[in-house]
């Protein structure tokens, strides 16, 4: 039987998969897979019924399963099958009519039409397609959840207006669709927790994307701080001018830039993919700010340090040009990272310094917090605690003043671990415990005490204290589920398989990741170096 989706044909009967009339290379136990999974699309198929399909009921590991799994989304996505915890696999993209029989059809119905109804059936065509085209076009075009707008402690906002003005921008542009969530997660929650916050506000919303923004007013110009939001990626920036009408109209723009470009499509941790898109944006527009600003922090992830400092410098001259003192204040922050990692040290703290300078002129705290970091970070190099303290004591009281405590609570658990580098233990347990405050008292979800056990964990494996820091580490793994994906989770498991391998009790090492399902590539690596250490080189 043939399938076809999304450009694909795939022959079943043959196991072979066509893309543009060409082979794509698959497997023999991917195309079983795959032709089990397209026969019934509305089925979960549970991992018993995978292995009796495709492996004849052989003995074979799960793992197996979860290795062909992800070889098919690696072709046709991460959507293309959904996992449905302790359930199975299901697939998701939807089937097509085959093209040729579609057009054969047409063709029949073209010549059976008879004459004398030719023009009753001419004013009902006109009629059909003026009303089908666009609710076809709907069907193709993403859908915005724009989310309530926040603002700072100084602004007083009419939302319903602000909302509205922005919701028009929005709603004249024709690659989107934008719909206004009445309800849902502020700007400072999805900025904290958007790998817990964003699929469920999808869903609810029924939408593809989570428009997020911040409004603030210094010495009467706006300020508009978006996030862009999709389940796998991300996009941020920010926008000034006279107006809430103008940085509107630029917000609408560039949504509509991003949305054209299928940028938020991509996996955000594919970062060689996502580089040389950002490159091709970056080609297109190259006055845009923001995009720059993407680019540039990507290409310093990929290592291309002097290739990062030719652009941060290019961004700083682009700023000037246009008189933009916020990113002319952020592009002094990039060439001083980028500098710093050069080793240039005392070109890098002067940077620093000047845009903490620029972004005090204008009042940018987010803008201030970001320079505090890196201040701190060059008085660390120096062993200089005096001088941290005082660094990112200053801005956590500007993020308080701001209503920015996620923020805060990042600059607070910073000073922790500054402290106990630096051998100040009471001031990094009072400020360990001065976290857990900011977290309960706002309300954030569990999964943010994962941060806090994670340093403690730390804390007690670097002091040689092996049984408490196996204590804070299984205390974050109990707060996850097993499908969750979290930075220090990850982390738990790595320092906990290494602690528990150190004391050569390897089969408990194993069971971190018994009720984990489909392993992350990261995940594997991890077991895998469990093995290696137990000496089970076949496994």
């Amino acid at each position: 039987m043939d399938y076809y989706f999304r450009g694909y044909q795939f022959k079943s009967d043959q196991l072979v998969l066509l893309k543009m009339e060409q082979t794509v290379s698959l497997r023999a136990n991917e195309a079983k897979l795959l032709t089990l999974l397209l026969s019934d699309p509305q089925r979960v198929f549970s991992k018993d019924d995978i292995l009796e399909s495709v492996w004849a009921g052989k003995n074979v590991a799960e793992q197996s399963i979860f290795q062909n799994i992800s070889h098919l989304r690696a072709i046709f996505g991460d959507d293309s099958i959904i996992t449905h915890p302790k359930k199975g696999y299901q697939w998701q993209i939807p089937l097509e009519e085959s093209p040729k029989r579609a057009t054969t059809e047409k063709n029949s119905n073209r010549r059976f039409k008879s004459i004398p109804l030719v023009a009753a059936l001419g004013v009902l065509l006109v009629t059909a397609v003026s009303l089908f085209i666009p609710k076809q076009t709907s069907l193709n075009i993403p859908v915005i959840a724009l989310m309530p707008i926040s603002a700072n402690g100084e602004v007083s906002l009419d939302e319903k207006n602000s909302v509205q003005v922005l919701f028009e921008k929005l709603t004249n542009k024709k690659s989107l669709s934008v719909i206004q969530a009445k309800e849902g997660s502020n700007f400072g929650e999805l900025q904290a927790s958007p790998g817990l916050l964003v699929e469920g506000e999808l869903i609810k919303n029924k939408s593809d994307l989570i428009l997020s923004t911040k409004i603030r007013i210094y010495e009467s110009k706006y300020f508009i701080s978006f996030n862009l939001l999709a389940k796998h990626n991300s996009w941020k920036g920010i926008f000034s001018g006279q107006s809430l009408d103008e940085v509107s109209r630029q917000l609408a723009q560039h949504v509509e830039r991003m949305i054209s470009s299928n940028f938020l499509d991509t996996n955000k941790g594919n970062l060689k993919r996502i580089n040389a898109q950002l490159q091709l944006l970056h080609d297109k527009f190259p006055k845009d700010m923001i995009i720059l600003q993407h680019l540039i922090e990507n290409v310093k992830k990929v290592g291309l340090l002097n290739e990062a400092h030719l652009l941060a410098e290019q961004l700083k001259q682009l700023a000037s040009n246009q008189n933009n003192a916020g990113y002319l204040a952020t592009a002094q922050l990039l060439i001083g990272d980028v500098l710093f990692r050069q080793k240039y040290y005392t070109k890098a703290k002067e940077k620093f310094q000047l845009a903490a300078t620029e972004f005090s002129a204008i009042n940018d705290i987010n803008g201030l917090s970001n320079a505090a970091i890196w201040n701190a970070i060059s008085a660390l190099f120096d062993n200089n605690y005096p001088a941290i303290k005082k660094i990112l004591l200053s801005s956590i009281e500007l993020l308080k003043s701001e209503g920015a405590y996620f923020q805060e609570l990042d600059h607070t658990i910073t000073l922790a671990v500054y402290a106990n580098k630096l051998k100040q233990v009471e001031d990094r347990d009072f400020y360990l415990a001065e976290a857990k405050r900011i977290i309960d008292s706002n309300n954030f979800p569990k999964e943010h005490r994962s941060r806090i056990y994670f340093q403690q964990g730390l804390f007690a494996e670097m002091s040689g204290d092996d049984a408490e820091a196996e204590k804070y580490y299984r205390w974050i793994l109990d707060i996850f589920s097993p499908e969750q994906e979290w930075w220090h989770k990850e982390r738990a498991q790595y320092h906990l398989s290494l602690l528990l391998s150190r004391n050569k009790r390897f089969a408990e090492a194993v069971t971190i990741f018994e009720n984990e399902g489909e392993l992350t590539a990261k995940e594997n690596v991890i077991l895998a170096r469990i093995y290696k250490n137990w000496d089970k080189p076949s496994e």
